[in-house]
């Protein structure tokens, strides 16, 4: 009973965090629904805005460059929508409701833009040119700006109050009407049906319905009689409304009423799309059911992933019944790393508050797979829960580590969070919130923004426990698996401090070509907490300076590294092109995608270098990595990269065996291969030359390598059949790493063969 009662009070929580998700679902704002390729988003500072997608939320003072492309705008909650033609300069000047405003206020540079504003009660719309002003209210309506020519306006459907900025006179446009602000005589003129179609030509929406704006006219029913068509002054049949007051037809109400009377006509039996119930559960709901290998074990699986999403908010539950052979019996639920993630504190000893409240938060935290809010040079982002990638700058110290190397079986609430102003930005993050120990952040300073770009940075990062999985290993299995470096790993409680200094400097940046050359500088300085021997060497407790500079024999700088290159992109193709120079046990990227699996090792390397650091001087590394990614063709995308090392010692001489470095990763997307197949891989791999020069003893998946692969066939509407693999450290039932005699952690596959009822 008591279970059930958290259960009920867990399953409250959820409908709270669900009712806040709809409520600020009605926040105003402003959003990219649709947009071709070419089109930039500039932030209000000027800055592009590198990652837009379908949805992205538009804040005040964002600017549209739809350059040879187009793009879509919806406003939310009042439903008014606007088109962007090739060509067009836009700018969001403020949203109704929001930070004040007491309307909606658009800017348009150049271009040609039409703009369907809902009838709602107390909206207000403003869109302003060079040199004219056009106040709206529930209007179809186009506007065409041609610098130093024209400034005018069109009506479709509605009024417009026109005003002409530089000398005050204003008129009221109606249907079928046109005034340009730039004419000798600022003037209404009447259009015929061809005129008005050719100022809207190119101006149909692709993604969004005019019909959907609330206000707007609807087409009509079947057993409503259809207009006439008026009879002009010579017999000829006209549009209603041309040349006239009246009402003009829309451009896409013709094609519309024709395709409805066609659907209707045939009974078309697909699932409505449109329909509140299949909006709500696309946007909401997601199940698997299927099976999945763990940790060598097989298990049955049902888990619930529901979906709350807004703007630029976006979220997804994780409710997992992953069971051994009966789904009913909770005591044969699977448990990650040894914890009931479904007892909510009834597990723990009766009147320890501490320990309740801390199972109850923990299991409560397993539940969210992700929170996002906006992306990634945003001036707010946020990531929490289990993040596929966290990248800190250039990367020199923290470089796309992923927490999520082993999903499902380990399971973290990362956080990564960013702010960045005018000239200044701090980004924080960290791998797991219910059991921190790897953090980093960064703080950066461009001088001279918006005008430059040129930016200072220096970034801090530190692991409060390399050593924690062969301490768990030894106290869970002992350590007879362990090496003696192992064991000495295992009782320092190392700690590892990272600093990096960086800049970066834009030499071009256009939608075609963008060019940043950049530059770092990095360190590392490990903490011994408690004193060790190894072959009759000890290594004393404290902050290991010596790891950074000798001052004994003159003066020497020890485990640093410096990178320096270029990014950017060139058509599709973003590129990325550095070199290395590191020296000691400090490696560029120095927490990577594998990092987790590879900590271990990073440990006992360190230790390694600690009973000797002067056996280090004169022996430096040096590489070149580069790397590359495009979307091909629409639906298909590829990337990959490699680092090449290799190592010059104290005589000059250079060695190409050092460990490199390789990653791919390739995606393709629902709707480019037929029965909606879509899927892809990601694998990264250190020490891949030991797949050409170690033939007999290396594993192409092994401590050293992160592989992710899936793939999904539709067998039915809103059903999916996906086979997903991947590799994890195997764990025992208390969630301890196991090791063989060798002393390597031992892998094996996860696969899940699952149904996805998604919508």
């Amino acid at each position: 009973m008591k279970k059930q009662r958290l259960l009920m009070c867990f399953i409250a929580v959820l409908a709270v965090l669900g009712g806040y998700g709809f409520a600020q679902a009605d926040a105003p704002a402003a959003y990219l629904e649709y947009y071709d390729f070419g089109v930039s988003v500039f932030d209000s500072e000027g800055f592009e805005i590198p990652d837009i997608s379908f949805g992205f939320e538009l804040d005040p003072g964002y600017r549209i460059e739809t350059n040879e492309g187009a793009a879509e705008i919806s406003l939310q909650p009042n439903g008014s929508i606007i088109k962007l033609s090739p060509g067009t300069n836009f700018t969001i000047d403020s949203v109704q409701g929001r930070d004040g405003s007491t309307s909606n206020n658009f800017s348009v540079g150049r271009g040609r833009i039409r703009a369907v504003a809902a009838k709602v009660t107390g909206s207000e719309y403003n869109f302003r040119t060079r040199t004219a002003v056009g106040g709206v209210r529930g209007t179809d309506f186009g506007i065409e700006v041609v610098p130093d020519q024209s400034d005018s306006l069109f009506v479709a459907e509605g009024s417009v109050e026109f005003t002409n900025s530089e000398t005050g006179e204003s008129l009221l446009l109606g249907a079928g009407q046109f005034a340009n602000a730039l004419s000798e005589v600022f003037q209404a003129v009447n259009l015929t049906a061809e005129e008005m179609g050719a100022l809207f030509e190119g101006l149909d929406f692709s993604a969004l319905d005019p019909a959907s704006v609330p206000g707007q006219p609807q087409p009509q029913a079947d057993d409503q009689p259809a207009d006439q068509p008026e009879e002009g002054d010579d017999g000829s049949e006209t549009a209603s409304g041309a040349g006239s007051s009246g009402p003009l037809a829309s451009p896409e109400s013709q094609q519309d009423q024709t395709a409805q009377e066609e659907g209707e006509a045939q009974g078309d039996p697909t699932i409505n799309t449109d329909s509140p119930i299949y909006k709500f559960l696309s946007d909401f709901l997601g199940m698997e059911v299927g099976s999945i290998t763990m940790d060598g074990k097989t298990y049955g699986k049902a888990v619930f992933q529901p979906k709350i999403n807004f703007g630029s908010f976006r979220s997804q539950l994780y409710l997992p019944i992953i069971y051994s052979d009966n789904l009913l019996d909770p005591e044969n639920w699977h448990k990650p790393q040894g914890n009931d993630e479904w007892s909510f504190g009834t597990d723990q000893p009766e009147g320890e508050v501490l320990a309740i409240v801390g199972d109850v938060l923990k299991d409560l935290v397993l539940k969210i797979k992700y929170i996002e809010i906006g992306d990634y040079r945003d001036p707010f982002f946020l990531k929490l829960g289990n993040v596929e990638s966290m990248t800190l700058g250039h990367g020199m110290l923290i470089n796309n580590y992923a927490n999520d190397a082993d999903f499902p079986a380990v399971r973290r609430m990362g956080l990564n969070i960013g702010l960045t102003g005018k000239k200044v930005g701090l980004e924080l993050l960290t791998n797991d919130l219910s059991n921190p120990e790897i953090f980093g952040t960064r703080f950066v300073f461009r001088p001279a923004a918006p005008s430059f770009g040129l930016g200072v940075a220096l970034s801090l990062a530190a692991d409060i426990n390399p050593g924690g999985e062969l301490e768990r290993a030894a106290e869970s299995a002992g350590t007879d698996n362990l090496t003696e470096l192992q064991k000495a790993a295992a009782e320092a409680d190392l700690m590892f401090f990272n600093a990096a200094f960086d800049i970066d400097v834009p030499i071009v940046e256009t939608d075609f070509l963008s060019l940043v050359l950049f530059g770092d500088l990095g360190t590392f300085i490990p903490y011994v907490g408690s004193s060790v021997t190894l072959d009759g060497t000890t290594i004393e407790s404290g902050l290991r300076t010596e790891a950074f500079i000798e001052r004994d024999d003159g003066l020497k700088i020890r485990n640093y590294g410096i990178q320096t290159g270029l990014f950017g992109n060139l058509w599709i193709l973003d590129y990325r092109l550095e070199f290395q120079y590191y020296q000691g046990a400090f490696t560029p990227s120095f927490y990577n995608n594998p990092y987790d699996r590879i900590r271990s090792q990073r440990a006992t390397d360190t230790l390694t270098f600690l009973l000797d650091p002067a056996g280090f001087d004169g022996i430096t590394k040096a590489g070149v990595y580069g790397s590359a990614g495009a979307q091909i063709i629409p639906g298909l995308s590829l990337g990959a990269g490699y680092k090449w090392p290799w190592v010059i010692g104290a005589e000059g001489e250079a060695d190409i065996t050092a460990d490199d470095y390789f990653h791919i990763g390739l995606h393709v997307a629902e709707g480019l291969l037929p029965y909606n197949i879509s899927g892809g891989i990601q694998f990264e791999r250190a020490r891949f030359r030991d797949v050409f020069t170690d033939t007999e003893n290396f594993s192409l998946f092994d401590e050293n390598a992160t592989f992710k692969g899936s793939i999904s066939v539709e067998v039915a509407p809103l059903m999916d059949i996906v086979l997903s693999v991947g590799t994890a450290v195997l764990r025992d039932d208390t969630g301890a790493v196991r090791y063989n005699e060798g002393g390597k952690p031992v892998f094996g596959p996860t696969i899940s063969l699952e149904t996805k009822i998604g919508f």
